[in-house]
């Protein structure tokens, strides 16, 4: 074989091998970008969940159903409390595994006034619980903020409670910020809360013969 067609064959081959070593490497260096990034995302989402089964467990649980309950039925604990917050039925959904059985759809209704005196009873008893509630969110959208909590997951497990928080605690929260010098307080809660959101409803699950009682004593 002439010297040239020699040389010729080995500079093919050469190239060929030189393009599979890049390929080579940049698939190597695709794989280890794509596995980088996969396991900064577990890591993400692993400080999400421990903020959000910190925010589901105590002492939390008891702080989120104590405010509950001041923001619907006041601040004195009774065996047959009343609603205080004006509750409109929407709908009513029977069950089709359970004829007797249904879920009441309703809508809470609001005035200026009623906004006013929630804020009122939660000042009065219980402004700690709505305080370390907020502050839990806003540390957890802190973290999302830092880049070290995954986004997707705080806005999935958050969005439908800061809804409801944001509802009822638009007052609250504004006069903390002011009080306290706190800019940033419940910007997790509003973060978190659905665009244009305006309206809370109730699922509540109900017997049907029990129903028409429900209707007469549900204020209005």
């Amino acid at each position: 074989m002439p010297k040239t067609k020699r040389k010729d064959k080995i500079d093919a081959i050469a190239k060929l091998l030189g393009v599979i070593a890049i390929v080579s490497g940049g698939l190597f260096g695709a794989i280890k970008y794509y596995d980088y990034h996969r396991e900064k995302r577990l890591e993400r989402i692993s400080h999400t969940i421990e903020f959000i089964e910190k925010y589901n467990s105590e002492p939390f649980v008891s702080y989120r159903e104590h405010l509950n309950y001041v923001i619907f039925y006041g601040c004195v604990k009774s065996d047959n409390p009343t609603l205080l917050i004006r509750l409109e039925e929407i709908a009513f959904v029977p069950d089709r595994n359970d004829p007797d059985q249904g879920t009441r759809r309703l809508k809470v209704v609001l005035t200026t006034d009623d906004k006013k005196y929630i804020t009122q009873r939660i000042h009065q008893c219980a402004a700690k619980e709505a305080f370390a509630v907020i502050e839990l969110i806003d540390l957890l959208y802190a973290c999302v903020d830092s880049g070290l909590c995954d986004k997707h997951m705080f806005i999935r497990e958050l969005r439908s409670r800061s809804n409801t928080l944001a509802y009822f605690l638009d007052d609250f929260i504004e006069q903390t910020r002011s009080s306290e010098h706190m800019d940033s307080f419940g910007a997790g809660v509003y973060a978190a809360r659905e665009r244009g959101f305006s309206e809370v409803i109730l699922d509540q699950r109900v017997n049907v013969l029990h129903l028409q009682m429900l209707r007469k004593t549900t204020p209005r």
